[in-house]
């Protein structure tokens, strides 16, 4: 089954307006440097805005003394909601897809997402942090006896840090729960991120700074300390630049990397802003390759994109303007991961082509095309079999040329004369069959005449041939019948 959008994007972007498009080599896009969403803690809301500060709309309004927030594999957004104990899933247009996990939750706040998939959530009222698989289901208590268990995040080894806001320090754990390290505060520790070196950032809540540690938990500085009061989130663009959300005074404010004071967001919206996550728009790694597969084998397309989208493949039927959005079914599988198979190709589909979309809140991008093939049957690029010939004929006598070419279909065909492609109208007749005709011709139709036969594989053209047009010859004979003489 296919659902044809307009432009053969997603409905999404009739209400997120995404900016300019652009092309790229891998295919087309349009996003934006970022897109920061906040969590609202006093408005029950999921603000957004862009790289610049500019308030882009509610993400939702169905929240509930919202905290952390995070990103799941498969593009998913989830909002930890202290004040009803649950985990809100979302898709990137900000649909509520339920509660993700409603039970083992204690004023959950802080939420990050594993490189398997798995998903913690700091209890803040029950002094744990508990871990889920990718569906919700609650695989156990990851580490227990925490002192006001607040923020969470994962490093790129695969460490859980966990930001105590009730011993006043920010805690490192291995990924079987085993404690790595603390890294000691002053005051109140509610948000962490990673530069790309690997050292550690945490916000200071109370002495309102940005602290830096080495990966081995040494001191550097406090990389920020203007322009901040009640630091709670901290999230890097794709800049490098840092986000920094103000709980005390309702905003967020922006640095370079190395801690100075870039500028501050419009605060519409802003009602005791916490947790941050920044979404960066896909970029394609890897695009889809043409497939060659025999009648009823499976056929598999594979691409991929970073910062994880939502993934759509898309058929553009032989012949067909449109591409139409796929769903599984008996014919296809993996519509939305990044393989899909054909499960079961027939001949009416060679010469289909497929492509991949990768969308998210901050832009999205096509992969490239690719084509199927279904061998037993005319495949691939035209091959021209049977060229036109020279042809001779007398003027005001219909003049024929016809080729013979095999291909996966459809095949076009264009008939040129002197290279110039003829249309169709006048004594010019089938201009675009394998078959031209030239209804009573006279000396000006003589010259080369070739053919161009083209499908989406590619396009081959016939050597030229000649028409020759030739005076009409007339017998005239005497009074009587008998006899007579040839007028050239």
């Amino acid at each position: 089954m296919e659902t044809y959008l307009r432009d053969g994007l997603p409905l999404f972007f009739a209400r997120f307006s995404l900016g300019l498009a652009t092309l790229l080599g891998l295919g087309f896009a349009t996003a934006q440097a970022d897109t920061v969403l906040v969590t609202n803690s006093g408005s029950n809301t999921v603000t957004m805005y862009d790289q610049t500060g500019a308030f882009r709309g509610n993400f939702t309004t169905t929240g509930s003394a919202p905290k952390g927030i995070a990103l799941t594999d498969s593009g998913n957004i989830l909002v930890a909601n202290s004040g009803s104990n649950t985990i809100t899933q979302y898709t990137q247009d900000g649909t509520a897809q339920g509660a993700f996990v409603s039970s083992n939750l204690s004023l959950p706040y802080g939420l990050a997402v594993s490189t398997s998939g798995n998903l913690f959530v700091g209890n803040l009222g029950g002094a744990t942090v508990a871990e889920f698989d990718p569906s919700g289901a609650f695989v156990g208590n990851f580490i227990t006896g925490l002192l006001g268990p607040s923020s969470l995040a994962i490093a790129a080894n695969g460490n859980l840090f966990v930001c105590e806001a009730g011993n006043l320090s920010l805690s490192e754990y291995d990924p079987s729960g085993v404690l790595v390290r603390t890294y000691s505060s002053t005051f109140f520790v509610f948000g962490v991120a990673f530069t790309t070196s690997g050292n550690i950032l945490s916000t200071d809540f109370n002495n309102n700074e940005i602290e830096q540690y080495t990966p081995d938990g040494t001191f550097v500085n406090n990389l920020v300390t203007t322009n901040l009061n009640g630091p709670y989130g901290i999230a890097f663009g794709s800049s490098g630049n840092i986000y920094v959300a103000n709980t005390n005074t309702a905003n967020i404010t922006q640095y370079l990397p190395d801690g100075t004071y870039v500028s501050t967001f419009d605060t519409t919206g802003l009602s005791l802003p916490q947790s941050l996550l920044v979404i960066v728009a896909p970029n394609v790694t890897a695009s889809p390759g043409n497939q060659t597969v025999n009648p009823g084998s499976p056929a598999l397309f594979t691409a991929t994109a970073s910062n994880h989208p939502v993934i759509q493949w898309q058929r553009q039927v032989h012949g067909a303007g449109a591409f139409g959005n796929l769903t599984n079914s008996a014919n296809y599988a993996g519509v939305n991961t990044t393989t899909l198979t054909v499960l079961n190709p027939q001949a009416a589909m060679s010469g289909d082509v497929f492509r991949c979309i990768f969308w998210n809140l901050d832009g999205t991008v096509l992969s490239a095309e690719a084509a199927l093939v279904v061998n037993g049957l005319p495949g691939g690029a035209p091959l021209i079999t049977k060229p036109p010939k020279n042809t001779t004929v007398q003027a005001t006598q219909t003049a024929s040329f016809t080729v013979a070419a095999t291909g996966s279909p459809p095949l076009k065909y264009t008939w040129k004369k002197n290279g110039v492609p003829l249309k169709k109208g006048g004594r010019v007749y089938a201009a675009t069959t394998p078959t031209l005709l030239v209804k009573r011709v006279i000396f000006q139709d003589a010259g080369a005449y070739s053919v161009t036969v083209s499908n989406p594989f590619g396009a081959i053209t016939s050597a030229k041939v000649r028409l020759t047009v030739v005076p009409n010859r007339i017998i005239t004979k005497p009074a009587g019948g008998i006899g007579g003489r040839i007028i050239p």
